[in-house]
């Protein structure tokens, strides 16, 4: 079963934003309550999803 969520995250970057988001997902996943996940944290410069690598709130990889 898919659901979609939005958050409103109290985060100043994207970094603290995807260390949040990461976590309960892993939480969830870890528990066997979630198989799989994607987001994406809406940015000034764009999208940051769960694949992109941030250092210095900016994406490197």
């Amino acid at each position: 079963m898919k659901a979609v969520l939005t958050f409103d995250l109290k985060a100043e970057t994207a970094e603290e934003a995807q260390k949040i988001l990461g976590e309960i997902c892993d939480e969830l996943c870890r528990t066997n309550r979630l198989s799989d996940y994607r987001y994406e944290i809406e940015t000034a410069e764009g999208l940051v999803t769960e694949k992109c690598v941030l250092g210095g709130d900016k994406v490197i990889a």
